[in-house]
């Protein structure tokens, strides 16, 4: 799943192992900036690919987004919304 310029493709990114970490963002203290980001990769992810979709789902990401589409912060609710 990479391009020729040794890129990886956002379908590829489930199998390079790039969800779970990201999901382990929005369960952590990490805090707003983490969490904000992560869900915006998530969102970025999300929107070309569908493999990308079922493996947040599988790694647990759809209850954690759920609770941040209630965030204080209108961008983590956004991206929440998006991913």
């Amino acid at each position: 799943m990479r391009h020729q310029e040794g890129r990886v493709s956002r379908q590829g990114y489930a199998a390079e192992g790039a969800i779970e970490p990201l999901v382990s963002m929005l369960e952590s203290d990490a805090g707003n900036d983490a969490q904000e980001a992560a869900c915006a990769a998530l969102a970025t992810l999300a929107a070309d690919s569908r493999d990308n979709q079922v493996s947040s789902a599988h790694a647990g990401a759809i209850p954690w987004l759920v609770g941040l589409m209630q965030h204080r912060k209108e961008r983590i609710r956004e991206n929440a919304a998006q991913a």
